[in-house]
Parts: structure tokens; sequence; C-alpha cells
């Protein structure tokens, strides 16, 4: 009896011992094996084992939800690195999308501070899969976005086309991002277009590839997206869409003023008059406005000279902050109006302002001269 008495709290001791060393080691294991989530940008890293890797990024699922309820999306240009990834699974889905997080942290960390050249490639990678698809999610905007702003910076503006459609497509739809808010706009949301890109064509070899460039825009379920890829990409008429919002009515008037009817045209100039004078109009309107007048007044057998340079001089004028690149090419057009008029010392005088101003103008519009625009579809283009 002494003997049991002796060996029963030793045996009750040892069992406490294991329990306290199983409970320690499960706890330790518990902590080893959280996936822990690093982001980029200096914000806290994240422990969580309840998240699914997707395309748009990572979704951290919510506490205790059995229908798979996201708390929140982290689109994959903020994630640095996955540390304690236990699941096959996810290790295997963590190791396809870490290029695609590098490479899009780098394209728009580029674009950022200012390297457009380097970020283009990487942008048009992934913008190929996502054009014309059913993108609806903060990385498709970041990647849309930043490809329109590279392109534009190159003054690439017929490949501009499709991202900026996209943008105007995914912003109209609610989606948001904050990665360009320290970046000049390039999307007006009052109008949805985008100032730099008016109707203008500057490389011919893209004319007839822009009706299937644009075609899933043209076919988009937002009428207004639909209406401007048509517009874009097709003849006047086809911007003749029902309940027009101002932005699509602007750039049909722009088509319209340089049609080959005189009918059309002097309608579209009375059009791009009238919107340009609203009270609420956003200054590049006028800007726009003034170039497509210019334009089609120089289609009239009996127009003024002074009359189109007046206007085409307006731009730079009072927009060369808002518009560079069309201020830059209404001074080209003036100084090709001024030498066809014999008025060579004007011309000159056009010229140094042009060649001033140019080291602060991004290419977009002016590289390629005014005199390589064609009619295209039924109309005279700029």
């Amino acid at each position: 009896m002494t003997m049991f008495h002796t060996d029963r709290p030793r045996r009750a001791l040892h069992h406490a011992l294991n329990a306290a060393l199983m409970a320690g080691w499960f706890q330790m294991t518990s902590v080893v094996s959280a996936e822990t989530i690093h982001l980029r940008g200096g914000d806290d890293s994240i422990e969580s084992t309840t998240f699914d890797l997707r395309d748009d990024g990572i979704h951290l699922l919510a506490s205790g939800s059995e229908t798979g309820e996201v708390s929140r999306v982290i689109p994959w240009d903020m994630v640095r690195e996955i540390d304690g990834i236990s699941a096959p699974s996810i290790r295997d889905a963590w190791e396809k999308y870490r290029p695609v997080a590098l490479e899009l942290w780098r394209a728009r960390s580029r674009l950022q501070r200012g390297d457009a050249r380097l970020a283009e490639l990487l942008f048009e990678r992934h913008f190929e899969q996502l054009a014309g698809g059913d993108a609806a999610s903060e990385l498709d905007l970041i990647i849309a976005e930043g490809l329109l702003r590279v392109r534009l910076a190159r003054g690439a503006v017929e490949e501009a086309l499709a991202p900026a459609l996209e943008t105007i497509r995914l912003r109209r739809a609610g989606i948001s991002t904050d990665r360009y808010d320290e970046l000049p706009d390039v999307i007006d949301e009052q109008l949805w277009l985008v100032p730099e890109l008016p109707p203008i064509r500057t490389d011919l070899r893209m004319i007839d590839l822009l009706p299937d460039l644009l075609r899933p825009w043209s076919e988009s379920e937002d009428p207004h997206v639909r209406a401007l890829a048509e517009g874009y990409a097709g003849p006047t008429d086809t911007l003749l869409v029902e309940d027009a919002g101002t932005g699509v009515l602007l750039l049909a008037a722009a088509r319209e003023a340089i049609a080959i009817d005189p009918v059309v045209r002097q309608k579209g100039r009375a059009q791009l008059s009238s919107l340009a004078t609203m009270q609420d109009a956003p200054p590049w309107v006028d800007a726009w406005s003034r170039w497509f007048t210019a334009r089609s007044l120089s289609l009239e057998s009996d127009a003024d000279v002074d009359d189109i340079l007046i206007e085409l001089l307006h731009i730079p004028a009072r927009h060369a902050s808002r518009c560079p690149a069309l201020a830059s090419r209404a001074i080209i057009h003036a100084t090709e109006i001024l030498d066809e008029a014999g008025r060579f010392p004007e011309a000159n005088m056009l010229r140094r302002e042009l060649l001033v101003s140019h080291a602060s103008v991004v290419p977009a519009i002016h590289p390629d001269p005014v005199t390589h625009d064609g009619p295209t579809d039924g109309s005279e283009t700029p």
C-alpha cells in the first residue's frame, strides 16, 4: 500500500509534464506553420491561415465564415512574400503568382517614379490577359491605367485607346485604386473621356487595325464605353446612340466637324461651340473644340486663313499646361498654314516658340506631321 501511494503522485506528475510538453509543442507548430504575408511599401505583415490565391491577388477570408466570405483583397503588386506555407496547393499557387507579383510591383513602381519606358512591357504583358474579358478588380485597373499612362507618355496614341477604354470601363463600374493618386489624372470622370486622346490619327498604319483592336469594347455592356469604341474606330454615324452623354456627344461632334459633307461639318462645329461654352464644361473641351473647328474650317473653300489661325493659336495660348501635346500640334499646323500663305516670318516665329516649349511637352499627338493625315471611313481625319 505504501508503494502504491508513493507511485501515484509520480505518475500524476509524469502525466502533467507530458501534457504540458504536448501543449507547448502544439502551440509552437501552430506559430511556425501559420502563413505570413509580407507586404510592400512598409505596410505591416499579415498572419493568416484562411486565404485564397487568385488571379487578382490574395483573398483574405473572414474569420469563422462558412461561405468563404472575403474580408479583404490584396492585389499582387503589394505582395512581397508569403512565408510558412504548409499546404502543397497553396505553395504551388504562390510559385505561380510570385513572378506576377514581382512584375506588377516593378511596373507600377517604375511608372510612379517616372520611368514609363521600362514599365510598358510589363504592363502590356498582363493587359493582354485581361483585355476584353470580365475584368473587374483593383489589379485590373492598376494594369489598364498603368498601360494607358505609359503609352500616353510615349506618344502611342492609337495604342493608348484600348487601355483607355478599359480604364474608363473599370472606373465606371466602381473599381478604384490609390496607386496613381500622386500622378496627374488621365480620366475626366465628368465626361468619361481621356483629354489627351482626341480622335486624331497619328499612326496611319493603325487605322485599319483599330476596328479589330477595339472590338472588345465596341461590344461592351456599358453603352458609353461601346459608343466611345465605335467612335474612335468607325464612321461618325455609329456614335448616334440613344441618350448619349456629353462625352459621347463631344466625340461625335469632333468627328462630324471633319466629315466630307459640308452640312455635317457645319453641324459639328455648332455642336462643338455649344459643348465648349457649357457652364460646367471642363477647360480642355475648349481645346478640342478649337482644334476641330480649325480643321473643319480648313476644309471650307471660302474660309479665312486668319480665322483658322485664331482657333489654332488659342490652344497654346490658353491650354498649353492642360493639353501640351495638342498645343504643340496646333503650332505645327499653324506654321504649315502660314508657309502655304507665304507668311514666312510669322511661321518662323512660331517654329522658334515650338522649339522653346518642346522640351516640356510629352510626345503624344505631335510627332507625326499633320500633313500625313488622310480620309478614313468616309471622314476627313485631322
